[in-house]
């Protein structure tokens, strides 16, 4: 039986559902704020603002879907042509990987939807302020995890050299900002990091290449 070749999720897509949910995620939130000017109760709409949120969810199908995919690229489809037709990328690890990444790009999106919301209403109500300083922390959250997996991802299957170099640019930029940010936050939690990061690389290569060289 031939199996239909799946490809990695496109960024348009991830867009997509990333900028449905921005809507909807406003629209919650200018719901909840007009009930709770008027002291209405709140507890039926923030079942819906909580209803569609699930990083568990999203960073547990990301990772597994990733991490099937490393681990068949270092040992039976080595290049991004192999990686296409493998029967097991197309019939398991991609379909994971997919859900994984659009389920991160659903819960950015309405994230960043209530916060914008609540950055509104704390025109009107002050204390909506702590609200939306919650909500816009999520937000950077997923970005920080949904952004590296889907350029660890994608990179598996490029093969073009200008694939390849993009995939190396984004890479870059993101480190960078994460770097800056972190080097802004706190100097010594930086060191920290820098040094962790520096191990768990080399481990990461030198498993990667005795792997390699075990399977030929």
């Amino acid at each position: 039986m031939e199996i239909k070749q799946k490809m990695p999720i496109s960024n348009g897509v991830l867009w997509e559902n990333t900028w449905v949910f921005y809507l909807y995620g406003l629209g919650v939130s200018f719901v909840a704020s007009i009930f709770s000017y008027f002291e209405h109760d709140l507890s039926n709409i923030e079942k819906i603002m909580m209803e569609p949120i699930g990083i568990y969810a999203f960073s547990t199908l990301s990772l597994i879907g990733l991490l099937s995919l490393g681990i068949i690229n270092i040992t039976s489809a080595k290049s991004a042509a192999a990686m296409k037709i493998h029967k097991g990328v197309n019939v398991f690890c991609l379909p994971i990987a997919n859900v994984g990444l659009a389920t991160g790009a659903i819960i950015l999106g309405m994230m960043a939807g209530l916060a914008s919301g609540m950055w509104l209403y704390s025109v009107f109500n002050p204390e909506a302020i702590n609200i939306a300083k919650i909500f816009t922390a999520l937000s950077f959250f997923v970005v920080a995890l949904l952004y590296p997996l889907v350029v660890m991802k994608r990179s598996m299957f490029d093969e073009t050299i200008h694939e390849q170099r993009r995939t190396i640019k984004a890479g870059v930029a993101y480190c960078a900002t994460v770097l800056g940010v972190i080097w802004l936050i706190n100097e010594e939690i930086f060191w920290q990091f820098i040094i962790t990061f520096f191990v768990i690389s080399i481990g990461a290569g030198v498993a990667m290449q005795y792997m390699r060289r075990k399977n030929g």
